[in-house]
């Protein structure tokens, strides 16, 4: 199947493109050497996306990594410049990963939690979950990174020494789990399968820690209608800046502030896993 032409109209893949052309710099420079997971919109955007799988062959011009997850050992492309372009001609729209730290594909950099309105559930739910997740890192002196990406939230939490993720995952489901028991008309745990929720809700996830599991990367488009980037903001614009507001189309208005992302990243650079009670 053609992909860039089941999913998306010329202008569509050229501000596709054009996008990547100006962010997979600063994408390659935040995760050196993460395994990525590309999603596609066979359908178009705004439909369910379908993801590109682990590779045994790649184009010389990707780097390969080689990682273990639950199903086995398994090659996947490298993050690179000219692995997301390569993706992107091809049809690629969003750029996920599981943020691992860039000496071992199965220790953490950033752990995530996802946040998503479900149910009718409005973005002033969600600025308040993204608060009270944020209060409970902060008992343990810890802080996160928020991202906005069109209609759901994330939350990065960097770690600078490399910490499994299996501890980290156990740590999450533990926060998680308190944060849901002290906000049940907020919150929610991913629903299970054929479960149908009704009442308006933040659904939190914490499962994609895991090698294989990814997430959207911070700069990445989402697929939505309008080409929503993902954008990471201080905690300051929480309440004054528009979750979607930037897309592929006024990206660079937002970017010409540099490189967000790195400076927040920066500023947590001394975080450790290490001392926290999981």
């Amino acid at each position: 199947m053609d992909l860039i032409s089941a999913r998306a109209s010329v202008p569509e893949q050229r501000a596709i493109l054009a996008h990547y052309e100006r962010v997979a710099p600063l994408i390659a420079s935040n995760f050196p050497h993460a395994p990525l997971v590309f999603s596609y919109y066979p359908h178009g955007l705004g439909t369910e996306p379908a993801f590109s799988s682990n590779h045994d062959e790649l184009p010389h011009s990707v780097p390969p990594v080689t990682v273990t997850t639950s199903s086995g050992r398994h090659v996947y492309p490298g993050c690179a410049v000219n692995t997301i372009l390569y993706y992107v001609h091809i049809g690629a729209v969003g750029v996920h990963s599981w943020t691992p730290a860039p000496s071992d594909p199965d220790a953490v950099a950033f752990a995530r939690i996802l946040l998503k309105p479900i149910a009718g559930a409005t973005q002033a739910q969600l600025r308040e979950a993204l608060l009270v997740l944020r209060s409970a890192l902060q008992l343990p002196a810890l802080d996160a990174i928020p991202l906005f990406e069109g209609s759901d939230a994330a939350l990065f939490i960097p770690f600078a020494d490399a910490p499994s993720y299996e501890a980290v995952r156990t740590w999450l489901h533990k926060v998680l789990a308190t944060a849901l028991t002290e906000h049940p008309e907020l919150l929610v745990a991913r629903a299970k399968p054929h479960e149908q929720r009704t009442a308006p809700r933040v659904e939190v996830t914490v499962s994609s820690n895991a090698p294989g599991q990814h997430s959207r990367l911070p700069y990445s488009l989402t697929g939505e209608p309008g080409l929503p980037m993902v954008t990471p903001f201080d905690w300051a614009e929480l309440e004054t800046l528009r979750n979607g507001e930037f897309t592929a189309a006024n990206a660079d208005d937002r970017l010409a502030q540099g490189d967000l992302f790195a400076s927040l990243t920066a500023k947590l650079a001394g975080q450790r896993f290490a001392g926290v009670k999981a």
